[in-house]
């Protein structure tokens, strides 16, 4: 990653935060993978009334980088033919919106272009002798960018934030990637904060194997 690209993304970064910061206070992930690369995406978040309008008035050049109504779910559907929108909810209280939808994909083409990373491929799927192992890329490493002073800001402003993502795969896990844990035997879990992401200067990525 190029020093203007490294730029750009703590930029955004910065600025996705900063909305979390005033609204959105998580993210929950689950995918169910079957072993031919198809499957179910599901994800459930909040995000301030403020924040959804400003993605509504945004429709060309998203600068909330979360879909915040049916009609941007819908818009990604039109653009893929690989995914298929099975249901979405929204409700909403004085200050927030809430938002459910599960998503299903015909392969892990389809559920990488939904996902959209310039970094490459967020999820790599690979079988080998009947082995089949799942590679989720979270985020780029940030090759040193931050200064120890953003480190420390990010560390105490958004230290409760966190982004968890549940992968269940249709047989029996053999092996996990550290830091993630089973909840059965076919499903994996793992959470990441906000510092630990910004702070790493690797990707941050990991394996489930079954």
């Amino acid at each position: 990653m190029n020093k203007v690209k490294r730029a750009i993304l703590i930029t955004a970064i910065f600025t996705f935060f900063l909305y979390i910061l005033s609204g959105c206070i998580g993210v929950d992930t689950s995918i169910e993978m079957n072993d031919d690369g198809s499957g179910v995406l599901t994800l459930s978040y909040r995000i301030s009334r403020t924040i959804a309008l400003l993605g509504e008035l945004d429709d060309q050049d998203k600068t909330v980088p979360l879909p915040v109504n049916r009609e941007d779910f819908n818009r990604s559907v039109l653009r893929n033919p690989g995914i298929t929108l099975n249901s979405y909810t929204q409700s909403e209280n004085e200050e927030d919106v809430f938002i459910d939808a599960e998503i299903s994909f015909n392969s892990v083409k389809a559920l990488n272009e939904f996902l959209k990373s310039d970094e490459g491929d967020v999820v790599v799927l690979q079988n080998n002798g009947g082995i089949s192992t799942l590679t989720y890329t979270l985020f780029p490493g940030m090759e040193n960018d931050l200064s120890e002073e953003n480190v420390t800001f990010l560390s105490t402003v958004f230290a409760d934030y966190g982004v968890t993502i549940d992968i269940t795969v249709p047989s029996d896990i053999e092996s996990l990637s550290p830091g993630m844990t089973t909840t059965n035997a076919r499903s994996a879990s793992v959470t990441y904060t906000l510092p630990e992401i910004l702070e790493s200067d690797q990707d941050i990525s990991w394996e489930i194997v079954w």
